[in-house]
């Protein structure tokens, strides 16, 4: 709460709390992918209560070696439901993870933000399909911020108008903007 963030404003559904934790550990590490789908419902029900503008979905992604061990990206599925849901196009290859970062639960702040440094970045082709627009990123949890500030630079420098988040859910520790 102490500090500014990089994308305009975000939006959660859950408060992180056991039984979330639960959920989420299942999709990510043991395999349950299917709950992705459930999990994009959720997002939707929260976003559409919103008035809000997106032009272009973009989860954020998972390094190569997370993305081989797990068979997939938990926010893209997400996003995915979300953008047949929301008529939002997602892009999920316009924004790519440049190198392999350590889990982050185990860092502390100032420790996730050096870990993410430089670890985002657009695609050719994703600045072109980012390029003066309003951009939903998408992702699991929110706890420092440091993972959504590090895609929205990225997003930003490609040329986004703005960026807003979207994540399933966060810990109790919001930023006023963190609605």
């Amino acid at each position: 709460m102490k500090y500014s963030h990089s994308f305009e404003k975000g939006y959660s559904c859950l408060t992180y709390g056991l039984y979330e934790r639960e959920l989420l550990l299942e999709l990510k590490y043991n395999g349950k992918g299917y709950l992705a789908d459930k999990m994009g419902d959720i997002l939707y029900d929260r976003i559409s209560c919103e008035n809000v503008q997106a032009d272009v979905i973009i989860p954020v992604p998972v390094g190569r070696k997370r993305m081989k061990k797990r068979g997939y990206n938990q926010s893209a599925l997400m996003a995915k439901r979300l953008s047949e849901r929301w008529k939002v196009p997602m892009e999920a290859a316009a924004l790519c993870r440049e190198k392999e970062t350590p889990l982050l639960r185990s860092l502390a702040p100032a420790q996730r933000e050096e870990a993410l440094d430089g670890a985002f970045s657009v695609t050719g082709s994703g600045c072109e399909k980012i390029s003066g627009k309003r951009v939903l990123l998408v992702d699991d949890i929110y706890t420092t911020g440091a993972t959504a500030d590090a895609c929205s630079r990225a997003l930003l420098e490609a040329g986004a108008s703005a960026v807003l988040l979207l994540v399933l859910a966060s810990g109790g520790n919001r930023k006023p903007n963190m609605e």
